[in-house]
């Protein structure tokens, strides 16, 4: 986002450009000017676990990118007595990165003074922000890249290249950072906006956190695999917490709740639950801590479209929420994607039912059991892939298409095509819809992948 600030130190930066062109030319210099010292920075973005997986070969996590405030400036129709030798300008103006484009062009720009040169030395670009893309939507860095973890697990904290995690299951963006939950760890983490891990939550009896969802009121809440009495049974001990972000202090909401893995906020004061271990969804009251079932029957898998309790899931593990309330399901079993509307409707979105990775529109497309779900403002859905390695994006017309991952599980950097995943459980998109952020966790076993990863997205 661009701030105030930012704007107005660059116009005040176009205001002695253009006065500096008008002097040029009213005086005589010299036929080569060049500007001296200039440095040049440009940066790079960044349940049923299973351990069946074989690992590849890693490679060690990007540097963390700068703090993405960028601005982007088109400095048309002026006067410029300078010579352009098709390097790129780099300004660092109050704090803030330009990139600025002079008539589409970048420019190392020569300013002269009258009778002679006039060098500007050390000025600093940096045309990426945290994300890796520059304002005006291209990416100058990785599409693909690490912003914290490794290979080797750990409760490290510190900046984003040293820091360690043991299996990051779920991730969910908020204005200040990016919560993880550190399923081996028994922790939540935070990712602060300039790239710093810090633990939130680590207490007594809350073990194996896996999902996470914000309230418009930015409550958090968390669900771990065990309660608050230290009891931990995989389908039965299913505990919901709210989390105070400021001290990360762990309240329980309602325990024993079988096996809350995908949560999503309809309101401030109720939560919409699937259970993948008992193929339902639920909606919780947070004030009344009361439970209904919206859809799906109880212990009852299948894959039945229809109303209420009369349709079938199997294995749902995560749910998000589009901007008229209708519901979408990752119906992992089904290798579908569901359509949930507020009152029980159940159909089939997307996903032909078989196991497969393939582009297409509505049932013509097919996935190999989906998990992870994310949604941005504009309703468009991205899902994660867990036995096809691959990152899903889903339009709200039902448009399939592959944005990331070459289909092999391991670890590898890079552009969107070649990039390989291995854990992708839990998944989360940016409030500007510009990146994707992934918990590239092990999925609970021994392999050597514990990194949260971005995209940024075509």
């Amino acid at each position: 986002m661009k701030s105030p600030r930012s704007r107005s130190a660059l116009a005040n930066f176009s205001i002695a450009l253009l006065g500096l062109c008008s002097a040029c030319s009213a005086t005589s210099r010299p036929t080569d000017a060049t500007i001296d010292d200039a440095v040049i920075d440009v940066s790079a973005a960044v349940d049923h676990h299973r351990p069946d997986q074989t690992a590849t070969a890693d490679a060690a996590p990007d540097a963390l990118p700068a703090d993405g405030k960028i601005v982007d400036a088109a400095i048309d129709s002026a006067v410029i007595d300078a010579a352009i030798d098709s390097a790129v300008i780099d300004a660092a103006i109050d704090s803030a990165v330009i990139d600025a484009a002079i008539d589409s062009a970048v420019i190392d720009a020569a300013i002269d003074s009258a009778g002679g040169d006039t060098a500007v030395d050390s000025i600093v670009v940096d045309a990426a922000g945290a994300d890796g893309a520059t304002a005006d939507g291209g990416a100058t860095g990785p599409q693909v890249s690490t912003l914290a973890g490794g290979a080797s697990s750990g409760s490290t904290d510190g900046p984003g290249s040293t820091a360690r995690f043991d299996n990051p299951a779920n991730v969910v963006h908020s204005a200040s950072g990016l919560y993880v939950a550190d399923y081996n760890n028994g922790t939540l983490r935070k990712i602060t906006i300039n790239g710093t891990v810090t633990t939130l939550t680590q207490q007594q009896n809350f073990s194996a956190p896996f999902a996470l969802a914000l309230t418009p009121n930015g409550t958090l809440y968390a669900s771990t695999d065990g309660n608050d009495l230290g009891q931990e049974t995989y389908g039965q001990t299913g505990t919901l917490w709210q989390i105070d972000t400021i001290t990360g202090l762990a309240t329980v909401v309602l325990r024993d709740i079988g096996n809350p893995r995908g949560i999503a906020a309809i309101s401030d004061d109720k939560l919409l639950i699937v259970d993948p271990s008992h193929h339902t969804l639920r909606i919780l009251t947070i004030s009344t801590k009361s439970m209904a079932t919206i859809a799906g029957s109880y212990d009852q898998a299948g894959d039945i479209d229809a109303t209420g309790a009369a349709a079938r899931f199997n294995t749902p593990y995560d749910v998000v929420i589009d901007s008229q309330g209708n519901f979408y399901v990752a119906d992992q079993g089904n290798h579908k994607l569901r359509k949930v509307t507020p009152g029980g409707v159940v159909s089939t979105f997307a996903g032909a039912g078989s196991a497969a990775t393939k582009d297409g529109s509505g049932v013509t497309a097919q996935f190999d059991q989906p998990q992870g779900l994310a949604i941005d403002k504009n309703d468009t859905i991205y899902l994660s892939e867990l036995a096809g390695h691959v990152l899903r994006r889903i339009t709200s017309a039902a448009v399939v298409t592959t944005i990331a991952g070459d289909g092999t599980a391991g670890f590898a950097d890079g552009d969107r095509s070649t990039a390989r995943f291995f854990g992708l459980e839990g998944i989360d998109v940016s409030i500007d819809g510009a990146t994707l952020f992934v918990a590239d966790g092990n999925r609970g076993g021994s392999d050597p992948y514990h990194r949260i990863r971005q995209i940024i997205l075509p």
